[in-house]
């Protein structure tokens, strides 16, 4: 019987992305979304996973 291979999906990951980084290659493809984050520090926008959690059980 052939022996079981171990798989190792993100071997080499980590030399890969260093080389990437050394050759300024490892820019983001989408820009960022948000230019302006202080929605974020709106006290309007407070959201919590508590009150995702009431609104889930209101509404199965």
């Amino acid at each position: 019987m052939e022996e079981a291979q171990k798989n190792q999906p993100r071997k080499g990951w980590a030399e890969a992305f260093k080389e990437m980084n050394e050759a300024v290659d490892d820019q983001l493809l989408i820009p960022d979304v948000f230019e302006d984050e202080s929605f974020l520090s709106d006290p309007e926008n407070d959201w919590k996973d508590d009150e995702i959690s009431d609104q889930s059980k209101k509404h199965p």
